[in-house]
């Protein structure tokens, strides 16, 4: 009692049987669903089968709160709805009429990410993306998007550039194509995923052209979500090649076998399960991720049919396949220290082994390190593997491996208004399978860093700028770099805009 002193209060509920009950008792009352409708705003145009199927409080059904959430759960996860509301109206001592009603909502919208990133060797980075979304396209909860993405490297005032545009198209049906809505009693459905995109690179070294396509199923509830694709197939096609990249492909085994016509068909998906669903999440919360790929193992049951070239090698539509494997997991922890301050920690591992057809993993499917989220004192893919230098013919940053590991700690401090500060230090690198690394850990990179961010809540701007600690492709005795004048000299520091917190 807020007005007064504490008080213990004792309440009993019993349902007693006739006969049992104690004068002046009533016995607990059952009801069943009586009416049921749906009614939403005509300004969504919006089939009825569709919500009918979804809901599962049906007329005639015992009266059941795990079903009120559950309907209100399925009809909540179309994201068409504002709101879902759902009234209980009782109509006797024994029915219930249900009346579920839904509130208008934006449908259609614009979403806009930048990324921007240079270093002190005067290397630019920028990389837009803008997308369209339509979250009813036919009427049915169907989400539609249509993506364009760019990016853009170079170094003012010389012929260093690379320039990359692509365009992506996805549609997300709520349900499990093939299985009514009906046939699924959980608070959640699962939905089917199509996609498709086209991306087009031309680099100084060479040009080249890479469609993709997938089915598969997506779905979760509360804290665990998922993305399950059956069917995936990428398809790469090089175009020009330089006459200097391509005597050194000639000359590196490793490179030539990632840089061909080829096709990647397999599965893949993801698991994902956090604490915290905020678009800028607050306070404590933690996150673990695992990534999972795999290519050419369907195809390789039919190797035998296949026709194969004159070396030996097997196609598919007229195409060499890749056969990999790729495993990659992410842990997370943010603890907070206070109202406005916390530290947060990330644990990215990932390796990806070729095998069959394959001696190397496709260019695309390799790990790296670096940018606007990783190892933010590199642009990205500009570190490793291991202690190689930047590898000469590739005159835009090109460095992939094997296997990646990376730990990442950041400081996080509430400034004045909207803005926060941060210190953040990185560790990590990728390398090869194959190669004999006689000291390990004097191939690990490190970096650290200031952050300054804009948060808007409903969006967070971040300005981060890396510097080099532990440079392991330097020469023994020269990779600390420990002083100012290592940061701002040549090759030294990053700065990177980037949305969102890295990890």
């Amino acid at each position: 009692d807020t007005l007064g002193p504490k008080s213990i209060l004792t309440y009993e509920i019993r349902e007693y049987s006739r006969g049992e009950s104690p004068l002046g008792a009533k016995p607990l009352r059952k009801f069943n669903f009586g009416k049921v409708t749906i009614e939403h705003s005509a300004e969504i145009p919006f089939r009825e089968k569709v919500l009918k199927d979804l809901n599962v409080i049906k007329p005639g059904a015992l009266y059941s709160e795990s079903l009120v959430n559950r309907s209100y759960n399925r009809l909540s996860a179309l994201r068409v709805f504002n709101t879902v509301g759902i009234e209980l109206s009782p109509v006797d001592s024994s029915t219930v009429d249900c009346r579920i009603t839904m509130g208008e909502s934006k449908l259609q919208g614009f979403k806009v990410n930048l990324e921007a990133s240079t270093n002190s060797s005067g290397l630019l980075g920028l990389s837009p993306n803008i997308s369209f979304y339509h979250k009813n396209i036919f009427h049915g909860g169907e989400w539609f998007t249509l993506g364009f993405s760019g990016n853009f490297q170079g170094q003012p005032g010389t012929d260093t550039k690379a320039t990359e545009f692509g365009v992506n198209a996805g549609l997300s049906l709520p349900c499990f194509l093939g299985i009514p809505n009906n046939k699924f009693k959980g608070a959640s459905i699962p939905r089917t995923e199509i996609l498709a995109s086209l991306n087009y690179q031309n680099r100084p070294e060479f040009m080249r052209w890479i469609g993709n396509f997938s089915f598969g199923y997506s779905g979760g509830a509360k804290s665990f979500f998922y993305q399950f694709y059956p069917l995936r197939a990428t398809v790469i096609r090089i175009g020009e090649m330089s006459p200097d990249f391509f005597s050194s492909l000639v000359r590196n085994l490793y490179l030539w076998d990632s840089f061909y016509d080829h096709i990647d068909m397999g599965m893949g998906g993801q698991f994902y399960w956090t604490t915290n669903t905020d678009i800028v999440p607050k306070g404590s919360w933690r996150y673990a991720r695992l990534i999972f790929d795999s290519s050419g193992a369907g195809v390789s049951l039919l190797n035998k049919w296949l026709p194969e070239d004159n070396l030996g090698t097997k196609h598919i539509f007229g195409l060499p396949y890749s056969q990999y494997v790729r495993l990659q997991a992410q842990l997370g922890r943010t603890f907070a220290l206070g109202p406005n301050t916390s530290i947060a920690f990330r644990l990215d591992a990932g390796a990806g082994k070729a095998y069959g057809e394959s001696s190397s993993m496709p260019f695309e499917r390799s790990f790296y390190v670096g940018g606007a989220s990783s190892m933010r004192g590199w642009q990205v893919r500009a570190l490793g593997p291991g202690a190689e230098p930047m590898e000469a013919f590739f005159s835009i940053p090109s460095q992939t491996g094997d296997w990646k590991l990376e730990l990442g700690a950041e400081f996080r401090q509430h400034l004045f208004w909207k803005f926060e500060g941060a210190v953040f230090a990185e560790a990590g690198n990728v390398w090869n399978f194959g190669e004999h690394y006689s000291d390990w850990p004097a191939t690990i990179a490190a970096d650290w860093g200031l952050g300054l961010r804009l948060n808007l809540s409903f969006i967070l701007l971040r300005l981060d700028w890396g510097a080099k600690v532990y440079e392991p492709s330097r020469e023994a005795g020269s990779r600390w770099l420990l002083s100012p004048v290592d940061w701002f000299g040549s090759d030294g520091c990053a700065l990177h805009f980037g949305v969102g917190y890295p990890f």
